[in-house]
Order: structure tokens, then sequence, then C-alpha cells
């Protein structure tokens, strides 16, 4: 599990607490990383490198819209990463 940060800041929707993450994924985490402690407007963007990072392919679901999405699969393919896009249910 790769969470954004740890402290959302004020009035924010609560996708940066652990607490609201589902309990049945978080058993079953090998590990847990936190790209940074405090939230920040570049936390997201942050979070979606480092699993680029890390990763040997990115499995996407992108409707097509520009956003952290389409910013995360351009990182990908510059960094030569396998992409399988698959569309979006919601388009």
């Amino acid at each position: 599990l790769c969470q954004p940060c740890r402290i959302r800041r004020a009035g924010a929707q609560p996708c940066c607490l652990r607490l609201h993450q589902p309990q049945h994924l978080l058993r079953r985490c090998n590990y847990e990383t936190m790209v940074q402690e405090e939230y920040s407007s570049g936390c997201m963007q942050r979070r979606n490198r480092y699993l680029v990072d890390h990763a040997a392919m990115l499995i996407a679901v992108h409707d097509g819209l520009p956003g952290g999405t389409q910013k995360t699969i351009a990182y990908a393919m510059k960094r030569g990463i396998e992409i399988m896009d698959t569309p979006s249910v919601l388009t």
C-alpha cells in the first residue's frame, strides 16, 4: 500500500487517512509506504511517481480526461514501463 500522506489538509476528503482504507486490503499488504508526512498540493503526484518508479508494469483505468491518471501514464511511458490501459466503465 502506498499512501500519499499521513496528515490531510483541513477540510479535505479523507483520502489520505489510513483509517479510511478498507481493512481487508490493509491486512493483505506486505508493507506500507508513506510518501510524505503532511498533505501538499503535489502529494498525489509524488505518490503516483513513486508507484511508477517501483513498478514493472502499470495497470491504469483511465476515463480519457486530463488529470492525475493521464499524467501517470505519460510518466510511465517516459520511463519505458509497460502499460495496460483499460477503458473506464464510467465513460
